[in-house]
């Protein structure tokens, strides 16, 4: 049962690894307001990165403004473009 105020925000396997930076109290009340299809996949330098259901991925910025990033698997590798 959760309490109010509780993150409702799933942690996967890697993202559970300790991380040496703390998070802002902005980030966490950011993090406690996702819906249930928010998925916390890693953090990096304090930022927390949230994928969403539909495979977007997020950074919490330290303000708790969400922004859009890209994951790997977004950018195309220049191995795999033609050479001219």
């Amino acid at each position: 049962m959760r309490t109010p105020g509780e993150a409702h925000v799933t942690l996967d396997r890697a993202a559970k690894a300790p991380a040496t930076d703390l998070m802002t109290k902005r980030q966490l009340a950011r993090l406690a307001t996702l819906g249930e299809d928010h998925r916390v996949v890693g953090v990096r330098r304090g930022i927390p990165i949230v994928r969403r259901a539909d495979g977007r991925v997020f950074r919490v910025q330290p303000n708790g403004h969400l922004v859009q990033t890209s994951s790997v698997q977004d950018a195309q590798s220049y191995l795999e473009l033609e050479r001219c």
